[in-house]
């Protein structure tokens, strides 16, 4: 009696950890379809500004993942920096506003089937020198996959950006 009553624990625990395993499978497809559908080509987890204390340099860093199906070739970021009080604001030395930051692939397509994938960061050194800027708003990307089509967003920048990253770079009193 003791031999069935253990071998039906055991069973039950079986079967509930394939449920279990079931739920959470079917959970972590339906997260994926969710970001495949919101991130159609680009997930942006960060846009960083750094200062360089000494030049009045500031570079910029951008983490970012590729959520399409196809192999990236480049991505542009447009930018454009602003000061304290959301005004545009220029380059110091080359007196230019926004900038075209270039990544040049190959960005293979997502695998979000792999447990260890890591985002792309990349970094830009003294993009432009003026000690006033405050934030960076992207303002275009543009993607150009290795067939050579390309993407636009403008309009729909949005879509590429993560929970929390703001576009945003007007004035608000605290």
């Amino acid at each position: 009696m003791k031999k069935i009553l253990v071998l039906c624990v055991l069973i039950s625990h079986v079967i509930i950890g394939q449920d279990t395993y079931t739920a959470r499978t079917e959970g972590f497809s339906s997260i994926i379809k969710d970001i495949k559908s919101k991130y159609k080509y680009l997930l942006i987890y960060n846009v960083n500004l750094y200062q360089n204390s000494y030049s009045s340099g500031v570079s910029v860093e951008i983490e970012y993942r590729s959520t399409s199906d196809k192999v990236i070739k480049y991505i542009d970021f447009y930018l454009t920096p602003y000061n304290e009080v959301g005004d545009s604001v220029n380059c110091s030395i080359t007196h230019l506003t926004s900038k075209n930051l270039r990544v040049t692939g190959p960005l293979q397509p997502f695998n979000f089937n792999a447990y260890n994938q890591e985002n792309n960061v990349s970094a830009w050194k003294n993009v432009w020198y003026n000690s006033t800027i405050s934030c960076v708003k992207l303002n275009k990307i543009v993607i150009t996959f290795i067939d050579n089509t390309k993407v636009i967003l403008i309009k729909n920048i949005a879509n590429t950006l993560g929970d929390g990253v703001k576009n945003n770079c007007s004035y608000h009193p605290d």
